[in-house]
């Protein structure tokens, strides 16, 4: 185990008080991503591929709770996103407002290109972030949610 490293991963939240907005337009908050624009990605190497454009959000999601609503009150609208690897290191290297404002981009470019009407509620509707809380920062975990193998574990013996 001692050469079986934890991944970084972190989950990125963002909460609209008035709940989930973007279902009003038949969207579900699904966000995949395998090429962003310049600003919403990073450079990265790879020995094969040489250096390329990667981008920090990849995947985020609808994370709303789902229920009953309590009497007045509205479930909030969850945004939630994963951020793996070196887009963990590269986000958490930026401020606190860095990091925000860069995902309400990633929002303002998703939603626009299916639904142009829904990119005014992004920032108009009242909305905070969740605290981040980065695994790989504490001593006993140092990582989530999944290990990895550095090289050579399967095929040294393991010594006692």
């Amino acid at each position: 185990l001692k050469q079986m490293s934890m991944g970084r991963c972190l989950k990125f939240l963002l909460i609209y008080e008035n709940g989930p907005w973007w279902r009003e337009f038949d969207l579900h908050g699904d966000i995949l991503s395998t090429e962003l624009t310049k600003e919403l990605s990073f450079e990265k190497f790879d020995p094969d591929y040489g250096t390329y454009s990667a981008p920090i959000f990849v995947q985020c999601m609808d994370h709303s709770p789902y229920g009953e609503e309590a009497e007045g009150n509205k479930n909030p609208g969850v945004l939630c996103c994963f951020v793996e690897g070196d887009a963990n290191k590269k986000l958490m290297g930026m401020a606190k407002a860095e990091r925000e404002e860069l995902f309400l981009k990633l929002l303002e470019h998703s939603f626009k290109a299916v639904e142009p009407n829904a990119v005014e509620k992004i920032r108009c509707e009242p909305h905070f972030f969740a605290p981040i809380h980065d695994w790989s920062g504490e001593n006993f975990v140092k990582g989530a949610y999944t290990g990895f193998f550095t090289p050579s574990t399967l095929t040294t013996p393991a010594t006692c």
